[in-house]
């Protein structure tokens, strides 16, 4: 059976990060409709190219991307609350958790990834302060701000420090990558080389479970715009297979997404049915691939309906959250390649992120609403698990706009 799977990221500065452990406890809140606002967005000039699918917003648009943190010019630090984390004790194993609680007899394994694009290290804090015996804990560390191809050192040991369950994602900034390629007249595969070096001169060991985690695939690999999707197949067998001195690692892909509020997706879906029908390309992510993390950042005004019932609720996230999934699934049997994959290594990354109008979805209520957003969401992500798959990867995205302390049973950062 396949690990249950949770995602997240943390990106704020002074602000909210929200992410529920895979233990979470789903519950049933009934929150106040949001009121809607505008909606900041930018959007560039049509793309040439053989889709006629409409040109994706900006990061800091209406579109749903990490690239919104950047449009944020959030500050980049391990820590957000530096006297919290010099003065951490991890829980020692078996002693400071009630006996018999998340024991590997009574949860699902699972496999929880989150980007953070600040507060790295108290995020891993927090999570092992309450972490789950059944877990495998992934968290990404942002690269350094002057060079985003160079790894941030000496910070990988730290999550480690952890727990064996605790592992470090270094952070490959794509965008950053491509200028080295062009300006270096280097491959995308000799990218991929070069990155898993630098990861290694920084302290990753892939050997005791860190990786790597592309930051991220933009709309021109899911379009098939000029070399786009040859480029991330190199990029990824790059990195998958190191120089020969490094061991093979599978790592993870954040893939950029559009909004829940796209008025017509059928052009969305011509895209996705011919990117799925590419054998070649999905082959290769499935070699090299472990986390495949969809951005699907869910728009609390789509959720928050007056008296809509939760299962409603849950049946329309999952609508939203997996429809790459649900396409998948009734794809032609010679789209094989690309549905194995996706069933193994699908990770959408729900909207934890508090209190932002663009990039992810749209947030803008109070803290009591946005526990109960985020707790809908778990919930379908979990039944949907249930209900169609064997064993579902979930996730969740948290860069927040506040500080907020949720509470018990839910990782806070």
């Amino acid at each position: 059976m396949r690990p249950y799977r949770a995602s997240g990221s943390s990106a704020a500065a002074g602000r909210c990060r929200f992410v529920p452990s895979p233990t979470v406890r789903e519950k049933s809140h009934a929150p106040h409709p949001a009121s809607p606002e505008p909606v900041r967005a930018c959007f560039p000039r049509r793309r040439l190219g053989r889709s006629n699918e409409p040109p994706p917003p900006e990061p800091c648009g209406d579109g749903n991307s990490l690239g919104a943190v950047e449009c944020a010019d959030l500050p980049v630090v391990e820590s957000l609350d530096p006297e919290y984390t010099e003065n951490f004790r991890a829980p020692r194993p078996g002693r400071d958790r009630p006996a018999g609680e998340d024991s590997p007899a009574d949860c699902r394994p699972a496999d929880v990834v989150f980007y953070a694009a600040t507060d790295w290290i108290r995020l891993a804090q927090k999570l092992s302060a309450d972490a789950s015996a059944c877990a495998e804990y992934f968290i990404s560390v942002p690269p350094l701000v002057a060079d985003k191809t160079q790894p941030r050192a000496n910070q990988a040991h730290r999550i480690r420090a952890l727990g064996p369950a605790f592992h470090a994602l270094a952070e490959i900034h794509w965008a950053s990558w491509a200028t080295w390629v062009r300006d270096n007249e280097q491959t995308w595969y000799e990218a991929g080389l070069e990155a898993r070096r630098r990861m290694d001169a920084a302290g990753y060991d892939v050997t005791q479970g860190d990786t790597w985690a592309i930051n991220e695939f933009p709309s021109s690999v899911r379009r098939g715009l000029g070399t786009a999707r040859s480029d991330a197949r190199e990029f990824v067998r790059g990195l998958f297979e190191g120089d020969g001195t490094l061991p093979a690692a599978q790592g993870a892909v954040f893939v950029i997404g559009l909004g829940q509020r796209l008025a017509d997706a059928s052009q969305y879906k011509a895209t996705l049915k011919d990117w799925l029908a590419d054998g070649d390309f999905w082959g290769d992510m499935d070699r090299g691939v472990r986390f495949w993390s969809q951005e699907v950042y869910a728009d609390a005004r789509h959720w928050g309906v007056p008296g809509a019932p939760l299962e409603v609720r849950r049946d329309y996230l999952n609508d939203f959250l997996q429809h790459k999934v649900l396409l998948v699934l009734t794809a032609p049997a010679e789209d094989e390649v690309s549905r194995t994959f996706l069933l193994r290594a699908y990770d959408p990354i729900a909207n934890a992120a508090w209190q932002w109008d663009f990039g992810f979805g749209w947030t803008m209520i109070s803290a009591l609403e946005m526990q109960a957003f985020v707790s809908s969401q778990t919930h379908a992500l979990r039944s949907f698990g249930r209900g169609v798959l064997e064993a579902p990867p979930t996730g969740s995205a948290t860069p927040g706009r506040r500080e907020t302390r949720p509470g018990s049973r839910q990782a806070t950062s």
